[in-house]
């Protein structure tokens, strides 16, 4: 093999012929070798090209999954503050109705408040059908998120496994 030449002025000529040349002492058989070897070589790499490729798109599929997931999560959240607004709107308001205050401002007859107060237990009972009602779509709620957030870290978990393999970290 040649050496790169150097001269003496400021330019500096490399022989680029260098990695080309053959040494004299192989044989046909070897070069053959060598070339399947080159060929074998860049069909492995074009093969893990394409693996790269796949996984690179199977992570973002997973990452994307993710994300809908984060957002399924922030309406679950959502949905679970507006029901426990409204329980406690609901409560408060069956709390704080003051049944006695509104006879003495009304001043009914005794019949008339007869009649009212099975009118006053009805809505009473109401209320508290609705609270219950509120208290069971919050469970329902809190099964849906918990839920979500074992997809979503089963889902983390792949992304990690996926970039282990890869042998990088996308964040």
């Amino acid at each position: 093999m040649k050496k790169c030449q150097l001269n003496s002025s400021d330019s500096k000529e490399i022989n680029i012929n260098l990695l080309y040349e053959v040494p004299t002492n192989q044989t046909p058989e070897d070069l053959l070798r060598i070339d399947t070897s080159f060929t074998s070589l860049r069909l492995e790499v074009q093969r893990l090209q394409d693996v790269l490729m796949l996984q690179n798109s199977q992570i973002s599929k997973i990452e994307t999954k993710i994300n809908e997931t984060k957002q399924e999560n922030e309406v679950i959240k959502t949905e679970i503050s507006k029901v426990k607004l409204n329980t406690k709107r609901s409560s408060r308001a069956l709390n704080d109705y003051n049944y006695d205050e509104d006879f003495n401002r009304k001043e009914k007859l005794i019949k008339d408040c007869l009649g009212y107060s099975g009118i006053k237990n009805y809505k009473q009972k109401e209320l508290q059908k609705d609270t219950v009602d509120s208290e069971n779509r919050i469970n329902k709620l809190y099964k849906i998120l918990k839920q979500s957030n074992e997809e979503y870290l089963m889902l983390e978990k792949r992304l990690d496994v996926a970039e282990g393999l890869l042998g990088f970290k996308l964040r």
